[in-house]
C-alpha cells in the first residue's frame, strides 16, 4: 500500500502510459517483459526521476533498471 500514492501520482503525469503499467504486476519476469519489449522506446525517454518512481512501484525490477 506503500506504493500506491506513488502510483496515483505517476498516473497523473503519464495517463496514457499508466493504463498499460497497471496491467503489469508486481513479478520480476513481467518487469522483466515489460522492460525488454516493445516499451523499449518508451523506457530511453523516461526521465530519471520517473525511473526513481517507478523503481518504488516495481522494488523487484530495480535491477533490469541498471
Amino acid at each position: 500500500m506503500a506504493s500506491l500514492p506513488t502510483f496515483i501520482l505517476f498516473s497523473a503525469i503519464f495517463q496514457q502510459a499508466a493504463d498499460k503499467w497497471q496491467k503489469i504486476t508486481v513479478n520480476a519476469d513481467n518487469a522483466y517483459l515489460f522492460l525488454f519489449s516493445p516499451f523499449d522506446i518508451f523506457k530511453q525517454n523516461l526521465s530519471a526521476k520517473v525511473q526513481v518512481l517507478l523503481r518504488f512501484i516495481n522494488p523487484i525490477s530495480i535491477y533490469y533498471f541498471f
